[in-house]
């Protein structure tokens, strides 16, 4: 729970300066990303606080949190489903994803299933370029 700020925090700053509605749907919890030894649920609590920290300083109002295991994204297919009613109710005109040779298992699923979606309603897809 970091990418929407490491990756595009500025680029959604600006769009809401500009008056559009960002929201930021997060895939998985965040319980392996603290440090060696830490609960994962404390750990899942810290990183939705820093999200909604971070979103109120972009001026984000709306913020998802779909809670898959940290990790293990491509094999859940409870949050895809939920990802595909999020993008059909809330009709996106860009959705931002991780660099598209980053590694991480989570990141290279998500954006397969972005992707797929993106067939059945288009919408920009914009990913960050180094």
């Amino acid at each position: 729970m970091d990418d929407e700020v490491l990756g595009c925090g500025g680029t959604l700053a600006l769009h809401v300066a500009a008056g559009s509605d960002v929201k930021v749907v997060f895939l998985t919890d965040g319980g392996r990303g603290g440090a060696a030894g830490e609960e994962p649920s404390s750990i899942v609590a810290i990183r939705k606080a820093e999200a909604e920290c971070a979103a109120h300083v972009l001026g984000i109002n709306r913020l998802f949190f779909l809670d898959a295991a940290d990790g293990r994204l491509r094999s859940d297919t409870v949050v895809a489903g939920r990802l595909c009613e999020i993008l059909e109710r809330e009709r996106p005109e860009i959705v931002y994803l991780p660099f598209f040779l980053e590694r991480h298992p989570d990141h290279r699923a998500h954006k397969r299933r972005v992707a797929g979606r993106n067939a059945a309603q288009p919408f920009a897809v914009r990913m960050p370029r180094l």
